[in-house]
């Protein structure tokens, strides 16, 4: 389908004339295990790594113009980021993936240098973001209800002006805040405090760094919190 295209780090790829003709987007991440055999024992014993590996996300696609001039630009483009990107594509227009290019990129003409056909290969993390979870939700003393199947690490923004210890509970999962002045973001996956006036750390007591389990998560804070929001970051793979 010549309107199906990609954007990595908001760069759409038709600014280079480049469509996808077909993609592995539906193929799953894969569980890292590592097994054992027994003498005597049938089968192998299974550990479990508890992660999901990297994974390669090819995309074939053809330039419909100007190939040489297209081809060179692209290959600049791709080559000139550097670390995880993010990465779109119109066939799963919900979701987003974190991906890097390592190239090589190599093009085969097709028709006497107008026209090209070739295979991007972005390495991607395991999941796929879900576009509804970077919408902050105010949830205050309520529940926040994760419907994938897999626990979501959040952005936790914390409001209120104290200086006394006040404990906040998401789930099971119960931190304290020291002190609050205007609101303080507890970033779970990056397992950082801040606000606009920079690192919170110093201000926050967290053992174990919530994540929003599959299902109800229930929210709860001491007297002087004046309200919660949460960014959820759902995902699944």
């Amino acid at each position: 389908m010549m309107d199906s295209f990609f954007t990595f780090e908001g760069e759409p790829s038709t600014e280079f004339s480049v469509f996808i003709e077909d993609d592995h987007t539906n193929d799953s991440a894969e569980r890292e295990y590592e097994t054992a055999s027994v003498p005597g024992m049938n089968g192998d014993i299974l550990y479990s790594n508890g992660r999901l590996k990297n994974g390669t996300l090819p995309y074939n696609c053809w330039i419909a113009d100007d190939y040489v001039a297209n081809a060179r630009n692209l290959r600049n483009f791709l080559l000139s980021v550097e670390g995880y990107g993010r990465l779109e594509d119109t066939r799963h227009p919900e979701e987003f993936r974190k991906a890097f290019f390592r190239g090589p990129q190599n093009f085969d003409d097709v028709v006497s240098y107008t026209a090209g056909k070739f295979t991007i290969n972005f390495e991607v993390k395991p999941q796929r973001w879900l576009k509804s979870g970077e919408v902050w939700r105010t949830v205050n003393k309520g529940n926040i209800y994760n419907k994938e199947l897999w626990p979501a690490q959040p952005i936790i923004r914390v409001y209120g002006n104290f200086s006394t210890d006040k404990q906040v509970s998401v789930g099971d999962y119960v931190f304290t805040v020291k002190k609050c002045a205007g609101y303080v973001d507890i970033d779970c996956e990056m397992q950082d405090a801040y606000n606009d006036s920079g690192s919170q750390n110093t201000n926050v007591n967290i053992v174990e760094f919530p994540v929003l389990v599959p299902g109800d998560n229930q929210v709860d804070y001491d007297s002087g919190v004046t309200g919660v929001d949460i960014l959820p970051r759902w995902w699944r793979v």
